[in-house]
């Protein structure tokens, strides 16, 4: 009977001993399950970025961010961090910064000097300016060769990683057709970012007196905006190519005929934009082969004089304004075919900005709002409290830095909010 006891004791001795066991791992490993699941929590929030300034990279398609606690970022639409934004960005968004003592910088999208990626000795070259152009971004460096009894400033065009496109020099001999009474190494001695231009496409104004080709070098008529490869020249009445060709043929007297100067004439000299350009003494659009595409001649278009941005098409659409008999002013806007988006009326709207999806941006004295091309629907922007900084519009979706350092997208046409988590990759 005691060996009976005794084994039963030992018996209940181990399995306490192996409850306690238990409980102890179970214990431990919840302890362990409770430290990651605050740790994973703690490492959530210090995820959270909140936003203190946001700028659209429009050739990306991306925001830069500045936190609240003062880091850049370069983040998609959904929110998610570039880790290396140098190799994702067609653009390095450079931009030039005048110092103090009047030289020229060159900065990058976070604002260090990168000055360096673009010169090579800096005794005899300077950074002269910054210049975005529609598909490339080029750096103008001036390099001096100088000698007791010879000058020669030579302009470089490099490109975003500083590889030279092109050059124009001081003792080029095309410069002479220019205008040979001037000196150009002094000119382009002094020149400043002031003097520089951008034309359109890859042409560049230099001075006033040049205009250059900076990926062929080639020189072109000044005076002309390029869009798409064509320029309007309403001094030789002709259109001209991005290598200076002329499209219609000149007499000796580097004339063209007579029909030609009848279309390509304006009060004003409006641009090319969109492959199609105005004459204000017909009231019609023309394209570069000089057929007709828009007639407005039945209408009393408003035309002011120098005020060369009216009738000009941005993104596909023109703002028209023309007064009645009694002298009432009426606004509309047109699309590219020629049809109206938006009737002729008083007070009517006038095109701000495409928002992509086939909405568009527009306002009148009421305000902005948003027009659906397809179904020509109105709607107000409302609800949204971020004033007039630090607002973007893509592919039909408004992007707002809110007050509380959020980013707000709103998609217009199904009216939904999201709030984007700035997030990495």
């Amino acid at each position: 009977m005691n060996k009976k006891i005794i084994v039963l004791s030992i018996c209940l001795i181990v399995s306490m001993l192996l409850i306690a066991c238990e409980t102890k791992k179970y214990s431990e490993e919840s302890s362990s399950v409770e430290t990651t699941m605050t740790d994973n929590i703690e490492e959530d929030v210090e995820k959270l970025i909140y936003c203190d300034t946001m700028e659209f990279l429009e050739k990306d398609n991306m925001f830069l961010i500045t936190s609240t606690e003062g880091n850049k970022y370069v983040i998609d639409v959904n929110g998610t961090i570039q880790e290396n934004p140098e190799s994702t960005l067609e653009f390095r968004y450079l931009k030039s910064y005048e110092n103090d003592d009047e030289s020229i910088s060159v900065l990058d999208i976070f604002e260090n000097d990168v000055s360096d990626d673009f010169i090579t000795n800096s005794d005899n070259e300077e950074i002269v300016d910054v210049v975005t152009m529609k598909d490339m971004e080029v750096v103008i460096v001036r390099e001096c060769e100088e000698t007791a009894t010879n000058s020669n400033i030579i302009l470089k065009m490099l490109d975003k990683n500083g590889n030279e496109l092109s050059r124009i020099e001081s003792n080029d001999k095309r410069l002479k057709r220019v205008n040979d009474s001037i000196n150009f190494a002094e000119e382009f001695r002094k020149m400043s970012l002031r003097d520089i231009e951008y034309c359109g496409d890859t042409i560049c104004g230099l001075l006033g007196r040049i205009a250059l080709n900076v990926q062929t070098g080639e020189l072109v008529s000044t005076g002309v905006y390029f869009d798409n490869g064509y320029g309007v020249n309403y001094w030789t009445s002709n259109i001209e190519d991005i290598h200076g060709k002329k499209k219609f043929p000149v007499n000796k007297y580097g004339e063209t005929k007579e029909r030609v100067k009848k279309v390509i004439s304006s009060n004003n000299g409006y641009r090319l934009s969109n492959g199609l350009f105005f004459n204000d003494e017909k009231k019609i659009f023309y394209d570069i082969n000089l057929t007709k595409k828009i007639d407005l001649s039945k209408y009393d278009v408003l035309v002011w004089e120098h005020d060369t941005e009216d009738y000009v098409f941005k993104d596909g659409y023109c703002n028209i304004q023309v007064s009645n008999p009694s002298g009432a002013w009426f606004y509309g806007i047109i699309d590219i075919n020629g049809d109206w988006v938006t009737e002729l009326e008083k007070d009517g709207w006038k095109f701000y900005k495409n928002l992509g999806n086939g909405l568009i941006l527009i306002n009148n004295k009421e305000g902005y709002s948003y027009l659906d091309t397809e179904t020509k629907s109105i709607e107000k922007i409302e609800g949204i409290n971020c004033g007039n900084e630090n607002v973007y519009f893509l592919d039909g979706k408004i992007y707002c830095l809110l007050d509380s350092g959020e980013i707000l997208c709103r998609d217009l046409k199904s009216n939904e909010d999201t709030i984007i988590n700035i997030h990495e990759g």
